[in-house]
C-alpha cells in the first residue's frame, strides 16, 4: 500500500514540475502551446469545481438523511421483534395447553363442606347472552331448600349461574383474528 502511494505521489510531483517547466518555456518564447485545448480544459475545470461545490452542499444533507433512515430501520426492527415475540408467546401458550393435563379444565364441585355451604348461599353474578344477542344478568343468589321461594318458578326470568351457557373456548389464533 505504501509503495502504491509513493508511486502516485512521485508521478503527481513530476506532472506538476512538467507543467511549471512548460509555462516557463511558453513565457520565454511568447508562444502558447495548444490554446484551444487549454480553453476546453479550463472550461472543464470550472465545471468540475462547480460540481464539487454543489456536491459538498448535497453531502451536508446526507447526515440528517442517514439519521432519519436509521430511525426508520430501528423502528421497523423493533416492530418485527415485537411481532416475533408475540408469535412466540402465542405458540408457547398453545404448546402449554397441548402439554397440560388440564387442557379442557372444568370446575368441579368443592370437596370442603364449608365451601359447599357457602356456595349454596351466594353465587357471583354472571353475564350470559340470550339468543337475540342481548346480555342477561344472572341471579346473584341461589335459593336454598331452607328458604321458601318468594317468586314462582314460572315467573322467574333470570337464570342462575349454573344454568348460564358456557362460553365457547377459542384458540389464541382465532382470538387474534377476531381483533
Amino acid at each position: 500500500m505504501a509503495l502504491i502511494a509513493t508511486i502516485v505521489f512521485t508521478c503527481s510531483l513530476i506532472g506538476i514540475l512538467a507543467l511549471f517547466a512548460l509555462k516557463a518555456w511558453e513565457v520565454r518564447r511568447g508562444y502558447a502551446w495548444a490554446p484551444a485545448l487549454r480553453a476546453r480544459a479550463d472550461h472543464q475545470a470550472l465545471r468540475l469545481k462547480a460540481y464539487i461545490m454543489n456536491e459538498r452542499y448535497e453531502a451536508a444533507k446526507i447526515i440528517p438523511l442517514l439519521g432519519l433512515m436509521g430511525r426508520y430501520f430501528m423502528h421497523e426492527a423493533a416492530l418485527s421483534f415485537a411481532r416475533a415475540a408475540h408469535f412466540a408467546g402465542v405458540q408457547a401458550h398453545r404448546f402449554a395447553d397441548f402439554v397440560s393435563h388440564k387442557h379442557h379444565f372444568e370446575r368441579q364441585a368443592p370437596r370442603s363442606e364449608f365451601l359447599k355451604q357457602v356456595s349454596k348461599i351466594t353465587e357471583r353474578p354472571t353475564l350470559s347472552v340470550n339468543t337475540a344477542g342481548a346480555p342477561v344478568v344472572a341471579a346473584t343468589t341461589e335459593l336454598t331448600q331452607d328458604t321458601p321461594s318468594p317468586i314462582a318458578a314460572e315467573e322467574m326470568t333470570l337464570t342462575t349461574a349454573t344454568e348460564a351457557p358456557k362460553p365457547k373456548r377459542r384458540s389464541p389464533r382465532k382470538r387474534l383474528k377476531a381483533l
